[in-house]
């Protein structure tokens, strides 16, 4: 029998001509023949209708749409095929597994993802974090990322002893530069402006701790610290840095050279700042390999969202928890290509520790998988677009701020702060707030004296949000 197309049997009414006359029935079938064929007819057109009312009902993922339009989100969590839990050392409870919630909702703003979820399959093989913070390099971003991601996990944090903000970060770090917590247990957390030594390494040490630090391009890195640091007697001898680096030997002898003159991302990394010297080459390969060796994760701020990403994923973070906003914007002024150049040739070791790392920095993107990479920066993009849009009303100098969201202001420039919009979410309060008032948060949170920095900052009068019930004033 010769095969009927399916697409004619769709046509009702179209063709006066049964289909079954192809088949060399004739054309004078009696009237049995004829209802029969229309019996067979409509059944076939009821099944195809019940079909596909059943498909649109699966799509629509168990409702009639056109009837019973989905109003709230659906949450599919994934838990299929999760991997065994990991075994660790000396009996210690494996980490939960955190399965990542997707919202399907058409009008959700977030497009199927859940901004409060963590990367499927999650696991965080340490509690504990040590992040080197340095200047100039974005690492403030890294440092209210830090202080939001440990108030929502409870973790606690280092202070220095004198409940201020910054350790001196000039001497190698030392544990009794630190203020001790109430029950003399070690901290989970130390993020502020650090000079790495080997207390780090035993406060923090690998088997349970991670280590990060963030580093910058030498070429655009040394004018922002020319800027940040006019009271360096170099830079204030040579007014502008075209100048410093036109002869930098002879501006760098003027006596009390500072850190941030030359190499200041190794100096802070416990490394010689090579002033007056140059490395030979054993030393050179002996700072690479111990950065590569010491630090978990080595963040780049030229490339902040990958950072954060390969961030979340390391700590198993939230959304919420990397998210970003513009905040301490100051003018900047651009500079030739020649005299950035002239700029990482002066900056020698710094330049050829950033060149590492940057190459270490994109082999990790590389096998976190760069379509994914793609895909996780643009959901991260926007995410911030629409907290922005909700939470950002402008940017003012921050002395004309709310004091909460002062943050420290160099002499001689103008920093600019958020300015938020009425209904603002907490996510954006957050953000906004100065490193003081996190900090200021996290010690009363911790039954520890919040007294200098409120007293430093002008907010002795601001309201607890953490630790009523605590007695230490």
């Amino acid at each position: 029998m010769e095969a009927v197309p399916l697409i004619r049997t769709s046509s009702v009414g179209g063709s006066k001509r049964s289909l079954l006359s192809k088949s060399g029935f004739g054309q004078t079938e009696s009237k049995t023949v004829l209802w029969k064929t229309f019996i067979v007819r409509s059944l076939f057109l009821l099944l195809t209708i019940l079909c596909s009312v059943s498909v649109g009902w699966f799509f629509a993922g168990g409702k009639f749409i056109v009837e019973f339009p989905q109003t709230s989100p659906f949450i599919v969590s994934r838990t299929k095929d999760l991997p065994s839990p990991v075994q660790l050392e000396d009996g210690k409870k494996a980490p939960e597994l955190v399965q990542e919630q997707v919202i399907l909702n058409e009008n959700d703003k977030s497009d199927g993802i859940d901004y409060d979820a963590t990367p499927e399959h999650c696991v965080r093989q340490k509690d504990r974090l040590y992040f080197l913070k340095t200047h100039k390099t974005a690492s403030s971003v890294i440092e209210n990322i830090l202080y939001r991601y440990g108030l929502r996990t409870d973790k606690t944090f280092a202070f220095p002893s004198n409940g201020a903000l910054i350790f001196n970060y000039r001497k190698p770090f030392a544990k009794k530069m630190m203020l001790p917590l109430p029950d003399r247990s070690r901290p989970d957390i130390l993020q502020q402006h650090t000079r790495y030594s080997k207390e780090v390494a035993d406060l923090f040490p690998k088997s349970d701790s991670y280590r990060i630090t963030i580093l910058r391009d030498p070429g655009t890195l040394f004018p922002s610290l020319f800027k940040y640091f006019p009271r360096n007697p170099p830079f204030k001898q040579a007014k502008t840095v075209e100048n410093f680096v036109s002869s930098p030997e002879k501006y760098s002898r003027a006596g009390g050279a500072d850190f941030v003159t030359r190499n200041s991302m190794t100096f802070q990394m416990g490394f010689d700042n090579f002033l007056k010297t140059l490395p030979s080459d054993d030393e050179m390969a002996e700072i690479i390999s111990a950065v590569d060796n010491e630090f978990d994760l080595v963040l780049l701020s030229e490339y902040l969202p990958q950072s954060l990403i390969l961030l979340r994923h390391l700590l198993c973070m939230t959304w919420s928890d990397i998210a970003t906003m513009s905040k301490n914007i100051s003018q900047r002024k651009h500079f030739e290509e020649d005299t950035k150049e002239k700029i990482r040739r002066w900056q020698n070791v710094d330049t050829r520790v950033y060149e590492a790392a940057n190459m270490t920095f994109w082999r990790k993107v590389k096998e976190f998988g760069e379509e994914k990479m793609t895909a996780e920066m643009a959901i991260l993009e926007k995410m911030n677009t629409e907290n922005a849009e909700k939470c950002v009303k402008g940017y003012r100098p921050v002395k004309e701020l709310a004091v909460e969201f002062r943050d420290y202001e160099p002499p001689g420039l103008t920093i600019e702060g958020i300015e938020l919009k009425e209904g603002y979410t907490d996510v954006c309060y957050n953000i906004a707030l100065s490193p003081f008032s996190l900090a200021i948060d996290i010690l009363d949170k911790q039954c520890q004296s919040s007294s200098f920095l409120r007293k430093y900052m002008h907010m002795e009068d601001r309201p607890k949000r953490f630790g009523t019930d605590c007695q230490n004033d």
